[in-house]
């Protein structure tokens, strides 16, 4: 029997000899315990920033003889979305709006047409059924599968949108 240290609460934990079980759990803490590879230590933390130099300082305290500048580190924060910036650098997507506008452009239409074809079988006086039933369906069917054929574009931004802000999060973690 071997005892090890349960890395969770430092209990010690009795295995077997041969032990060829992949994890066991603590009876200290009741966490399960992997006995792969040790987990890794944690990072250790940055170091807090140095006060950045004035451009004014004259004062030479640098040891090396060449006059090149150190490079500045650059902190960016997260930008909040939306606004003129993002328009004009394409993060901002309009075509979403513009198909928003194009669906209800097409509800329009399809009750106009249904409406005029109504409106015409009466005038003929002959096959008023047969139109009638047609502008209905055209009227309740057309914004269904305009409606339809939208949703499916704004996917592909709904998409881009969660895959845009996942990128954000794992950029400015921390």
């Amino acid at each position: 029997m071997s005892v090890v240290p349960c890395p969770f609460c430092s209990g010690s934990v009795t295995l077997p000899t041969p032990w060829t079980g992949t994890a066991y759990t603590c009876p200290h803490c009741r966490r399960v315990v992997s006995t792969g590879p040790p987990p890794r230590p944690p990072a250790p933390p940055l170091p807090p920033p140095s006060p950045a130099k004035s451009d004014f300082d004259l004062s030479d305290d640098d040891d090396d003889d060449d006059d090149t500048p150190a490079p500045r580190r650059v902190r960016r924060r997260p930008r909040a979305p939306g606004g003129f910036g993002d328009f004009i650098t394409f993060r901002l997507m309009i075509t979403p709006i513009l198909i928003q506008i194009v669906f209800w452009l097409a509800v329009f239409l399809c009750a106009t047409v249904g409406l005029m074809i109504i409106a015409g079988s009466f005038a003929m006086g002959r096959n008023q059924g047969e139109a009638v039933a047609f502008a209905v369906v055209s009227m309740v069917l057309g914004p269904l599968l305009a409606r339809l054929y939208c949703e499916m574009m704004l996917i592909i931004f709904k998409i881009h949108d969660e895959l845009k802000a996942a990128n954000d999060r794992e950029r400015y973690r921390g």
